[in-house]
């Protein structure tokens, strides 16, 4: 019979392959996941063709791998073979008997399986080449248009004028809300968002209020100056290309979902401002906006959406960059559209909008195909900054629910 459990240490747990390449940050979630089990001499541990749900590692102690055809296999610590799994296949493929005292680590499939996803992803961010089929001429029209960009023969997105009026006068100390809504009432629908969003759950006050005026002095300067732009920025996810515009929609849809669901998540994250969360939700993709235009001069390119779609993410991050750099943005702007995909993106110091916005992306993705390719939220390092690292996912998918109204509100507000 197995007899003490022990909890793995850190330094433990970093032997074994895959932890071995995890940031410390999900190795620790890992340890609390994981049981380091006692055996005597002569104990199975598990049997041929037998479905559990659990991966093994030897700590310490020997172990015997007998597959029943050829000659058993013998794995002792701290060796090239025992940094592996005892056996990583469903039905075990061989049964694991103890020949001295020894100590096996125990880890559930699920977590393992989900490693593996990880360590997937970390695989793809050292390759920076791009898969293509062998199809000669996939490989031309990728490569035109890849060059192309490269050689900054791109149209980036201008800042709309107005959102940038708006921004001057919210920046500049002498100007007063009179001032600021004055220049927001040269759009009337504009004018008519302001007073919706300062009417709605998440800023209302006692009274309702009908003027301009009056809404930009309950949302404050800061909140006027996020929410114009992220308002006005919803204008330039169109494109002439009927065949494209339907891309550019759903992006626009899944772009004001994170942004609702980031001012969510900012509310409890200490350091963190929900308007200026929200903006990062606008933006976080917005190097697919010039991509994506340019490649309506590439008839072919619109014609393979999967080849589209690699360009997309080939380029999204750094022509995001390129973009909100020549707006002006600040750096942490910045650095949102440069790795809001990067899943395994590790800031070492204090949340920033980034972790945010990588927290925010994986809710919106959960319950779709696409979630099947990412990580679970527990393996994610971004994930132990957010909402001051307090949550467990099962914390945070009921925070997301208990705001469900107030989410779709926000992003119905922004699409509006």
């Amino acid at each position: 019979m197995p007899g003490t459990q022990l909890k793995p240490t850190l330094e433990q747990l970093k032997q074994f392959y895959p932890m071995n390449q995890l940031p410390e940050v999900i190795n620790n979630h890992i340890c609390k996941t994981a049981i380091i089990q006692t055996y005597a001499p002569d104990e199975t541990v598990f049997k041929r063709g037998q479905d559990n749900d659990y991966i093994y590692y030897l700590v310490e102690g020997e172990v015997s791998l007998d597959a029943g055809i050829l000659k058993p296999e013998l794995v002792r610590p701290r060796t090239s073979r025992s940094r592996f799994t005892l056996s990583s296949k469903q039905p075990y493929t061989v049964t694991a008997t103890t020949l001295s005292d020894s100590q096996i680590l125990r880890l559930p499939v699920s977590i393992y399986r989900n490693i593996s996803k990880t360590i997937d992803h970390l695989q793809r961010d050292k390759n920076e080449g791009v898969e293509l089929s062998e199809d000669v001429t996939e490989h031309e029209i990728y490569k035109t248009f890849i060059d192309a960009i490269h050689r900054e023969q791109l149209e980036l997105p201008i800042m709309p004028d107005l959102a940038l009026k708006i921004r001057r006068a919210v920046d500049d100390t002498d100007s007063d809300s009179q001032a600021i809504s004055s220049i927001i009432q040269l759009d009337p629908s504009l004018t008519m968002r302001f007073i919706d969003a300062a009417n709605s759950p998440a800023f209302a006050g006692i009274s309702k209020i009908s003027s301009c005026h009056d809404a930009v002095t309950r949302l404050g300067r800061k909140t006027t100056r996020q929410m114009a732009i992220s308002f006005i920025l919803g204008n330039i996810f169109k494109t002439d290309s009927k065949v494209l515009n339907k891309y550019m929609h759903d992006l626009w849809i899944h772009s004001t979902r994170v942004a609702a669901i980031s001012f969510i998540l900012a509310k409890k994250t200490p350091g963190l401002d929900p308007d200026t969360a929200m903006l990062c939700g606008v933006i976080h993709d917005i190097g697919t906006i010039p991509v994506t235009s340019a490649a309506r001069h590439y008839p072919q390119l619109v014609q393979h959406p999967l080849l589209l779609e690699k360009a997309v993410e080939n380029l999204r991050a750094e022509v995001g960059a390129m973009t909100l750099r020549q707006w002006h943005f600040d750096e942490d702007l910045v650095d949102v559209a440069l790795n809001a995909e990067n899943w395994l993106y590790n800031n070492e110091g204090d949340v920033n909008y980034t972790d945010l916005i990588i927290v925010a992306q994986l809710h919106t993705f959960i319950g779709t195909p696409k979630m099947n390719e990412l990580p679970p939220l527990d393996l994610i390092p971004a994930f132990y900054k957010v909402a001051g690292g307090n949550l467990t996912p099962d914390d945070s998918f009921r925070v997301i629910e208990a705001a469900k109204g107030e989410i779709e509100a926000i992003a119905q507000l922004l699409r509006s």
